[in-house]
């Protein structure tokens, strides 16, 4: 656990305590991580749990995954496994590609995807990339997209621990086949508790 997440969590603390309340005047983790120990006025403290489930990277293949051709709007699935559990969150959603286009993340609940009736369609949530999202480290080698700070809740409804997504290219130039239009996909996965 980092120094940084429990910033985070005492960010929102008042140091104003309510009536016959002790102040919370400083913190430190204990040596295994797993929790918090509060230092209140007086120069007590109080053990505090903190539970916090680890993220998950769920990453897509570039030789299984996404490795066909897409022309504009076309689509591409896959069931992508590994994860900790059927529901939690989606945190983050990266991407590496060979080509620089606008691309879009679907994601579904069910392996069925789209379905014409749409009281069967499992859509949830897209996180879309356009074209000038993506970035090159020494204006060379893969174009990174990514988006953090996401909340998407989740849940597998085939209960196989399985992220299933769509890639869906909203480019007017096509997604290569093989090894000129790989891509990966990145996603940070938090387990409900």
């Amino acid at each position: 656990m980092s120094t940084n997440y429990f910033h985070q969590i005492l960010r929102g603390y008042n140091p104003t305590p309510s009536p016959g309340a002790e102040a919370l005047v400083g913190w430190k983790s204990t040596a295994d991580g797993n929790a918090i120990l509060a230092y209140i006025g007086g120069g007590a403290t109080i053990p505090v749990q903190v539970v916090t489930p680890d993220l998950t990277l769920i990453r897509s293949d570039k030789d299984v995954n996404f490795t066909g051709s897409l022309s504009q709007g076309a689509s591409a699935t896959a069931n992508l496994t590994g994860l900790p559990a059927n529901s939690g969150r989606i945190e983050s959603v990266s991407i590496l590609s060979d080509q620089n286009l606008a691309w879009e993340i679907a994601l579904f609940t069910k392996d069925t995807f789209t379905n014409a009736d749409l009281d069967l369609d499992t859509y949830l949530a897209s996180v879309r990339f356009a074209e000038g999202d993506g970035l090159q480290m020494d204006a060379v080698g893969a174009w990174r997209y990514d988006a953090h700070g996401l909340w998407l809740p989740y849940r597998d409804q085939d209960a196989t621990s399985e992220l299933h997504v769509a890639l869906v290219n909203r480019s007017s130039t096509a997604k290569s086949a093989g090894s000129s239009g790989e891509i990966v996909v990145v996603f940070g996965f938090r387990a409900d508790d």
